[in-house]
């Protein structure tokens, strides 16, 4: 096994299983590294990653190697983490290995949208049949986006893009969980203190949906993603996934108390509602503004912009 960076072999077409050891089901207990050795046989393919550059660091190795799959555990943002690594390691290429989720994170939302079971030891003994041809492979595939050429599943502006960094800020450490910064945005919002409510700037900007101008001038929150359509708790829907070749874009004037009862409300699992809203599937989503406009993508926040063009990137295959 590989702990810390530690080097690993080649394993030329073969897999490997990427841990994040932070995952719920590791750090409760409720699975050890070595029941994973134990169910696949071989610690050698099995790497628990240090942090974002160690990652990143594998990834470029296991393309050398050629890996054919790789599987992943950890809930959902660890998964955001491999396969943006991944999808940009490659420069978007046909050679990008398949994937196979694991579950095992505090939030498994994406292996619900498979309608598969989060409990990773039954994910890795499934693993495992498919490798030694026990279960024939069926995949389901998911593109990414493209935002300026950068690669990614969530893109936001405005509102989201100003939480998250705000999420950054007081994430040291690991000591404000997303739902402390979460209450402590919307406390930010009930007072009405000038640093929250911020995050509600008007933003003008020429907008279109597939090349047709939308009625928005001036928008605070964006929310632009192929696989969730919610954009505060990564409730999957299928509005957001089951078309294929599209993706989700909302777009969208919130005002505080709309915002307010938004979070409750999704907090439910409903989707965001306002007045002004522009919703669609889309295939691309395009602004032109004034000014530069900041934005991020699976959480990295990017150079601001006059003009970012959104469409479809590479398309992923999961093996179920």
């Amino acid at each position: 096994m590989i702990v810390n960076g530690e080097p690993h072999r080649s394993l030329g077409e073969g897999y490997h299983v990427i841990v994040n050891p932070h995952s719920g089901a590791i750090r409760n207990g409720h699975l050890a590294p070595e029941k994973m050795i134990e169910v696949l046989g071989d610690g050698t393919r099995i790497t628990l990653t240090r942090d974002l550059d160690h990652l990143r660091e594998l990834v470029r190795s296991l393309r050398g190697d050629r890996v054919g799959t790789v599987a992943i555990l950890g809930g959902d943002g660890s998964i955001l983490n491999v396969l943006t690594s991944f999808v940009r390691a490659y420069d978007g290429g046909n050679d990008l290995p398949d994937f196979h989720l694991l579950g095992g994170g505090t939030v498994n939302a994406l292996l619900g949208e498979f309608k598969a079971t989060s409990k990773p030891i039954a994910r890795l003994e499934r693993f495992k049949k498919i490798l030694d041809g026990q279960i024939e492979k069926t995949y389901q595939e998911r593109n990414v986006l493209d935002a300026n050429g950068i690669n990614g599943f969530i893109f936001g502006a405005g509102y989201l893009r100003n939480a998250s960094e705000y999420y950054d800020s007081h994430n040291v450490n690991g000591i404000w969980t997303s739902m402390l910064v979460t209450l402590k945005i919307t406390k930010g919002l009930i007072l009405e203190e000038p640093a929250i409510v911020k995050f509600l700037a008007d933003l003008p900007a020429d907008i279109q949906f597939d090349g047709h101008p939308i009625g928005l001038k001036t928008f605070n929150f964006t929310y632009l993603s192929t696989i969730t359509s919610n954009g505060l708790n990564l409730k999957v829907t299928p509005s957001a996934c089951a078309e294929p070749n599209r993706f989700e874009a909302v777009v969208t004037h919130v005002t505080v108390g709309e915002l307010l009862s938004a979070f409750f409300k999704m907090s439910f699992g409903a989707t965001l509602k306002t007045p002004k809203l522009e919703r669609a599937m889309v295939t691309s989503v395009r602004f032109d503004a004034p000014d530069p406009i900041a934005w991020f993508m699976d959480g990295d926040r990017f150079e601001p912009a006059r003009t970012i063009v959104v469409k479809l990137g590479p398309k992923l295959r999961f093996l179920q």
